[in-house]
């Protein structure tokens, strides 16, 4: 088991909400370049048009962050962070995506409000939006 974040999208994301997504993510990425590495926790975080892929660095790695467009397992995925430093990032990407697809997605978490906190924080500061963000299984 673990801390983990679920997400569930009953269709794809599209390329032109996807590109916002990236968009708006990459500014979240280099305000926690300090903690962010690539999926196997070395390296830079992948983000493009298609694909967001992250983790924490090295020993604060956990499991990776993959989002895709069109992605194939869209209906139902997850990250598992045992809420180390990245966890941040993790919370930010998924409260991006709740920003544009609304009620597109559904997003649930073992945790509650208050432990999404910093990535409410961090999106409210850098994007301009996340403050009002709740978790769809009302915790």
């Amino acid at each position: 088991m673990g801390y983990t974040h679920y997400w569930r999208m009953p269709e794809p994301i599209d390329a032109e909400t996807f590109k916002k997504i990236a968009k708006d993510f990459s500014l979240i990425a280099t305000a926690c370049s300090d903690i962010l590495a690539g999926w196997d926790g070395t390296g830079s975080p992948k983000i493009t048009d298609n694909e967001i892929n992250f983790n924490g660095i090295e020993d604060m790695s956990h499991e990776n962050m993959l989002m895709r467009i069109n992605d194939p397992d869209h209906d139902f995925s997850f990250c598992k962070t045992a809420m180390k430093p990245y966890d941040v990032a993790v919370t930010s990407l998924l409260i991006i995506v709740k920003h544009y697809l609304k009620d597109g997605i559904t997003v649930t978490s073992d945790g509650d409000i208050q432990d999404w906190a910093d990535g409410k924080s961090l999106c409210q500061n850098t994007l301009g939006y996340g403050k009002d963000f709740l978790l769809d299984n009302g915790m």
